[in-house]
């Protein structure tokens, strides 16, 4: 069990820094979708294709499928999570104690405090 115990941490430790990091650059994928959807995509390719810019410019961007390929699979990224967590209901504990013990107390309220969630976030439990 404490193998377990100690393997699910690190998972959900890992997830939620993944959450929060999609949080954190939603808006840069967000700006990636307008610059292709805008057409600014298509005159940037153009541009460079008659070579009006320069040699040493990262265009990565700017690869026949590469931003194409990148938005599909943010896409498909979010289409599994949503698939692998459809229905997902947060459980309680369910314990012998009537109330809680003193370790599963937090910020004075029960385990389901996210106070630790919250401080890495620069919020406090409310």
């Amino acid at each position: 069990m404490e193998a377990r115990y100690d393997e699910v941490t690190r998972m959900l430790a890992a997830l939620e820094e993944a959450i929060d990091g999609y949080e954190d650059f939603r808006g840069e994928l967000d700006a990636l979708r307008d610059y292709m959807d805008s057409g600014a995509w298509q005159k940037d390719y153009e541009a460079d294709e008659a070579g009006r810019i320069p040699e040493g410019i990262k265009r990565g961007v700017l690869s026949q499928d590469g931003l194409y390929d990148l938005l599909q699979d943010a896409g498909g990224i979010l289409a599994r999570a949503k698939e692998v967590f459809a229905g997902e209901e947060p459980r309680t504990v369910r314990t012998a104690y009537s109330t809680p013990p003193a370790a599963l107390l937090r910020c004075g309220r029960r385990s389901s405090c996210r106070s630790s969630t919250l401080r890495r976030r620069g919020r406090t439990c409310p």
